[in-house]
C-alpha cells in the first residue's frame, strides 16, 4: 500500500469555477508518475503538463478510473468532503524509478476533444519516495475524511 499526502492544485478551483470540473458527473482518473515530474501546485491545471507516466508491468497508460464516491458539506464544520474510491492495480511490477506520484485528472474535457490539454488536474499524492514492487499489487488508499476536504473560515 502507498501511503502519502494529497496535494490540490490551486488551480483546480479556477476548473470547477469555469465549470471545466463537475465531481458529480465527470469521470476521473489517478495516473502514476516517477520523480522525473516535479509538481507545481501554483502553475500546473491540464493533463498536458504532466511528464513521467511510469510504464510498467501490469499499469495501464493515462491510469485508472477514480470512481468519486462523495461530495457532502457539513455545515457544522463547514467543510466540503470528496470522497473517491481506494484503488488497486492488481498485479504490477514497478523497478526503479518507481512510480513517486499519483496524479488525479478529470478525463471529461468540455471543448468535447478529449485532449490532455483539457483535461483538469485535480491533485497529486505525494508518495513521499519512489514506489518500488515486484509482482504485487499497489494500493492507493484514501483517508477516512476523503480525497479532499475544503473548510471554510
Amino acid at each position: 500500500m502507498a501511503n502519502g499526502t494529497f496535494y490540490p492544485y490551486a488551480l483546480f478551483m479556477e476548473s470547477v469555477i469555469e465549470g471545466l470540473i463537475n465531481f458529480e458527473t465527470d469521470i476521473f482518473f489517478m495516473m502514476l508518475v516517477d520523480a522525473t515530474y516535479v509538481p507545481n501546485q501554483d502553475v500546473h491545471k491540464f493533463k498536458s503538463v504532466i511528464s513521467g507516466e511510469v510504464n510498467y508491468s501490469g499499469y495501464a497508460s493515462g491510469g485508472m478510473q477514480l470512481p468519486i464516491s462523495t461530495v457532502s458539506y457539513t455545515m457544522t464544520t463547514k467543510t466540503l468532503t470528496i470522497g473517491a474510491s481506494d484503488l488497486q492495480w492488481p498485479l504490477v511490477t514497478f523497478p526503479l524509478p518507481g512510480a513517486r506520484y499519483g496524479v488525479v485528472y478529470d478525463s471529461f474535457t468540455k471543448d468535447g476533444s478529449g485532449s490532455d490539454v483539457a483535461k483538469p488536474l485535480v491533485g497529486y499524492v505525494d508518495f513521499i519516495t519512489p514506489q518500488v514492487v515486484t509482482d504485487m499489487a499497489f494500493n492507493v488508499n484514501w483517508p477516512a475524511t476523503g480525497m479532499l476536504s475544503l473548510k471554510l473560515p
